[in-house]
């Protein structure tokens, strides 16, 4: 046996070695993540989760999730830099990012009393099981996003055909959980195209394009019309109101604070 093949095998077994190691570590990350959403998260349905150890990665598949007025599906999720010692052992879930590819979101404004009653199974929910974990994730990232408000009749409300969303240090406890907005974070942007807006029964506003960040905001071609013609206008209007065409280039907001 000469020198080469001496050094050759023990690496190679080694490798070998990693390769078994990985895929237990990755069976034994899957199952502990699958019953960790399955108990916080029921509403989530997913095709496939892969994890991958070695790199610190993981990925969900055809996801969709519906929770009282918000459905979200989207055919990729993906996760990096999982701080595994917190998972296994803190419980807690400490990410790098967090990157949604493609995510349709439907959100269904529903009738009073619909809203008093989901209010009300979400309160009691949250008081039964509430959230005993903390969730830090540096970046939350949705690529290429659609988004729709309905009314209870499912007719348009607001409709954005493609925008790209940002949350930096985002932060979920079992504090945060209980608030309106339930989490916290420290920066954001938005950046959005052809955007539609209902404005009432006789007014439509179109935004070409428009950015958002923490202090700031930038709406491009903004175009308010009627949806009727002067005579038409008429005969849907029982008493006298105004009709409105306005085209603006760009608005500039400074010194937002939302």
């Amino acid at each position: 046996m000469n020198k080469k093949t001496k050094v050759f095998i023990p690496i190679l077994v080694v490798l070998i070695l990693l390769f078994i190691v990985g895929l237990f570590l990755n069976s034994f990350v899957e199952k502990k993540a699958i019953s960790l959403l399955e108990r916080q998260l029921p509403e989530l349905k997913f095709d496939q989760l892969e994890v991958h150890v070695f790199k610190n990665a993981a990925r969900l598949s055809n996801i969709r999730l519906k929770r009282g007025e918000v459905e979200i599906n989207s055919e990729k999720l993906e996760v990096s830099g999982l701080d595994y010692w917190k998972f296994l052992f803190e419980k807690n879930i400490d990410l790098n990012m967090i990157s949604i590819s493609d995510p349709e979101i439907i959100y269904q404004t529903a009738t009073n009393k619909s809203s008093e009653q989901d209010s009300v199974a979400t309160n009691g929910n949250s008081k039964e099981k509430g959230l005993n974990k903390q969730i830090l994730v540096e970046k939350l990232i949705l690529n290429r996003g659609k988004f729709v408000l309905t009314d209870s009749v499912s007719e348009n409300k607001i409709k954005v055909k493609n925008f790209d969303f940002q949350l930096n240090q985002l932060q979920v406890d079992s504090s945060s959980i209980q608030n309106k907005i339930p989490f916290e974070f420290k920066s954001f942007s938005l950046h959005a195209d052809s955007i539609f807006l209902k404005v009432d029964e006789r007014h439509t506003i179109n935004v070409a394009d428009i950015r958002v960040e923490e202090n700031k905001s930038m709406l491009q071609g903004l175009l308010l019309t009627s949806i009727y013609s002067k005579r038409e206008f008429q005969n849907h209007t029982p008493i006298e109101k105004d009709r409105y065409n306005l085209s603006v280039d760009s608005i500039a907001i400074n010194h937002q604070d939302f």
